[in-house]
């Protein structure tokens, strides 16, 4: 009943999950039962150093028509960590490079923003840019944003998604401030 809001399962590995667990990670999405898919967030060094482990990893990717995402905290980092919130993502995301694995799976972006919510008008505007061409080339993209303090995703998200109609006008509203009738369990 999920299947026409369900967009692929995150599948987030820790920073120890190196090359040399490739193998355990096939089986695993292998494993999935259709229609079930997946993307997934790498964080181990090696998988972002342009080497034979990443070569390896975009190439399974490829292989089995999976998204990386790209993981941008690019504007986190940026900040000064002034506040508990800011010090804490900082803390807890890593700082990596920002690779995109170009491939036929919908691309997927996970961006977390600056605190200052209009300090990530700079961040955003590329993303703008390559959002809109993925859209206008019938691609399918999610993009997943949050903030250091996670109660100001929605204003970060009404940020995007305003940019996004400015170069895309026929883009739909985004319904934040509308209630949805919850569907019953039985």
């Amino acid at each position: 009943p999920l299947a026409d809001v369900l967009g692929p399962f995150l599948l987030q590995l820790p920073a120890a999950f190196g090359p040399e667990r490739l193998e355990d990670l096939w089986r695993f999405v292998e494993a999935l039962p259709a229609p079930f898919a997946c993307t997934v967030e790498v964080r181990h060094r090696d998988f972002f150093a342009k080497g034979e482990a990443e070569r390896a990893l975009n190439r399974g990717l490829r292989e089995r028509n999976l998204a990386r995402v790209c993981f941008d905290s690019r504007a986190l980092f940026a900040a000064s960590a002034e506040d508990a919130a800011t010090r804490e993502a900082q803390r807890k995301k890593p700082r990596l490079p920002v690779h995109v694995l170009p491939g036929d799976a919908s691309p997927v972006i996970r961006y977390v923003g600056h605190p200052e919510l209009q300090a990530n008008r700079a961040f955003l505007a590329p993303w703008v840019e390559r959002v809109a061409n993925w859209i206008a080339a019938g691609e399918g993209p999610y993009v997943f944003i949050h903030m250091p303090d996670n109660g100001d995703a929605l204003v970060l998200a009404a940020l995007w998604h305003g940019m996004l109609m400015e170069r895309l006008p026929g883009l739909a509203p985004l319904a934040l401030g509308r209630q949805v009738k919850q569907p019953g369990l039985f």
